[in-house]
């Protein structure tokens, strides 16, 4: 029986030690944070280089997040492993927002254009219903402008102004200029191009300028720079002028084109050769490189200039190449990553079948160990003593137990029994208060984390309470010295806010606020703040 005495705390401390979160897992949070709350790639990158991630758990969220700072940092991504292994491992282990996140990032990423219709809606379609299930307005934002980008690209009208006006709402509930300038564009190219709506797309152009008045250069110019793309079939005088703007808050190769493209229209080559030029020099992606070189060399032919007109379509030929060459290595690359997936699908399979094997007969006997644990200390119980206490009964009881002791060890009385009885009861009750100690040890880490406590129990809140108190004495003493009659989401919400300091955004997301309720709740709790007078 002192066996397995032994073996129980073993394996509780093993349990503890698979639930606490390592290092690692904090630095993959933190660059979480970085890529999508705050927009700073680099950090995220620096952050990530120095990580070694240990675990399918940390390599699944680390696969995730390299993948989306490599991505809007401009570095190439060359293999669909890490992407796919991370899909693979939160299907199995469900987490909505990151098995959303794996599917937009690789739906964006590794779907070249000839696949378009195949694959990128599908994995759109598959973000979209993991990220319904959050409450990430970003994460929706985002997904719902590829949808209305995909189903723009195959004239589906009513479905692309569905996922825009969808898109647009999650732009406005987030108050993000980029993200609202996107939606309302999207909007007036899907009236342009589909309805005929002449008044629908002026009306949304408006919108666009209003959010320039106030915006930051680069969202000026990505403005800008849409509404002059859109206007360039029916009103390329409108349109110059917008996209002139455009540059100068920011000189990018797709304005310089655009430019390019008026004033072929309005036989102005000369002119227009000096935006290409221009549009060169700032490394322009391949097919716009492609676009600017035909430009260039319908200008040298019309001007019989056989020396440039042989350069740029050479330049041209090469582009091309190159074009089709990435084409075919992503298709190369798809089929790879099939083979491999089904290889590690198998290879997985039959290690899961072992591991199975393993765990269940772990558990067997672990199961038999605590069987005959309890049957030996309470053979005559029926339910747990949990469930017999109230969370708020533990401690005063647990002090009349041990006063009872003392005070029958110190009169040396002869009734053993009932001594006896009184220190295991008291043991039991130490046992309860200590395991509500470790769930409020697992609900702090928890939010350590940016976990949501949205749905947490009375009881959870009591627990949290409590730890903190064993961690944090002052600051639970300041909230009772500092504040009147504060209810448990209050000092929750207090937690959150002051001891971990967590921003808005984290805070909106863990305790499942809207940004309102949030300065509300913030109000009703400076209220609640003693002032000198009351303390006089």
């Amino acid at each position: 029986m002192k066996a397995l005495k032994m073996i129980l705390p073993l394996l509780l401390a093993a349990n503890f030690a698979c639930s606490h979160k390592s290092e690692t897992y904090k630095l993959l949070v933190e660059a979480d944070s970085l890529i999508l709350g705050h927009r700073n790639f680099d950090s995220a990158l620096h952050i990530l280089r120095n990580i070694e991630p240990k675990g399918k758990e940390e390599s699944a969220y680390y696969n995730i997040l390299e993948v989306a700072a490599s991505y809007r940092s401009e570095k190439p991504i060359k293999s669909f492993d890490g992407i796919n292994a991370s899909i693979k491992y939160y299907t199995d282990n469900y987490d909505a927002r990151k098995l959303a996140y794996a599917y937009f990032y690789k739906s964006i990423i590794f779907t070249n254009k000839d696949s378009l219709e195949k694959d990128m809606i599908t994995l759109f379609k598959n973000a979209e219903q993991h990220a319904l299930k959050t409450t990430d307005y970003r994460l929706l934002d985002r997904v719902y402008s590829g949808l209305t980008f995909t189903n723009s690209t195959f004239a589906e009208k009513d479905e692309a102004l569905k996922c825009a006006l969808k898109e647009l709402a999650y732009a406005q509930k987030l108050n993000d200029s980029h993200f609202k300038t996107t939606a309302l564009m999207h909007l007036a190219l899907i009236h342009f191009y589909m309805t005929n709506n002449a008044d629908s797309v002026a009306y949304y152009i408006r919108q666009c300028e209003a959010l320039a008045d106030d915006a930051e250069s680069e969202i000026k110019y990505y403005i800008y720079n849409y509404i002059g793309q859109t206007l360039m079939q029916n009103n390329p005088s409108s349109a110059k002028q917008y996209l002139t703007n455009a540059l100068k808050y920011n000189k990018q190769s797709e304005a310089y084109l655009n430019l390019a493209k008026i004033l072929v229209a309005e036989n102005n080559y000369e002119e227009a050769l000096k935006y290409c030029d221009s549009a060169l020099l700032i490394k322009p992606s391949l097919a716009s490189r492609e676009e600017t070189y035909r430009l260039m060399a319908n200008y040298y032919y019309e001007n019989k200039d056989i020396e440039q007109y042989k350069r740029i379509t050479d330049e041209l030929i090469n582009t091309k190449t190159t074009i089709t060459q990435v084409k075919e290595n992503r298709k190369l690359l798809e089929l790879q990553q099939k083979f491999d997936f089904e290889k590690q699908r198998a290879e997985y399979d039959i290690k899961i079948q072992r591991l199975g094997g393993v765990l269940g007969l772990t558990a067997f006997i672990s199961l038999i160990v605590f069987l005959l644990y309890r049957i030996r200390i309470r053979q005559t119980e029926n339910k747990r003593m949990a469930s017999e206490l109230r969370y708020k009964k533990l401690k005063s009881n647990l002090d009349l137990y041990e006063e009872r002791i003392a005070g029958l060890e110190t009169e040396k009385k002869s009734q053993s029994k009932e001594l006896d009885a009184l220190k295991e009861k008291a043991a039991e009750l130490k046992d309860a208060v200590m395991r509500n100690l470790q769930h409020g040890h697992n609900l702090y880490d928890q939010l350590t984390r940016c976990e949501s406590a949205a749905n947490w129990s009375d009881f959870d809140l009591l627990c949290l309470l409590d730890f903190v108190s064993t961690i944090n004495p002052e600051f639970t003493l300041g909230l009772e010295n500092n504040y009147n009659d504060l209810n448990g989401s209050q000092k929750l919400f207090l937690i959150v806010s002051n001891l971990l300091q967590k921003s808005d955004f984290e805070i909106c997301q863990m305790l499942g606020l809207e940004k309102q309720s949030l300065r509300n709740k913030r109000n009703r709790i400076s209220k609640k703040m003693k002032t000198e007078a009351n303390d006089k």
